[in-house]
């Protein structure tokens, strides 16, 4: 039993080595630079959607709908 948990503890171990080996500052750039991009996008929509949320609401109150 504690030979397979070891063995794929050493497999997992070795392959991600072996990435933070094979990746370099340029790529971690990238990365980082999608990551951004994506979270950006993300917080923008969350915000706008309350925004639309908000004046929807005070558009049907001053219109004496719901």
């Amino acid at each position: 039993m504690f030979d397979k948990i070891r063995e794929a503890c050493a497999y997992v171990t070795g392959a991600v080595t072996a990435f933070f080996g094979a990746i370099t500052i340029n790529d971690i750039a990238v990365f980082v630079g999608i990551l951004s991009t994506v979270g950006t996008f993300a917080v923008n929509y969350y915000f706008k959607s309350q925004e639309n949320k908000r004046a929807q609401e005070e558009h049907d109150a001053r219109m004496g709908n719901k």
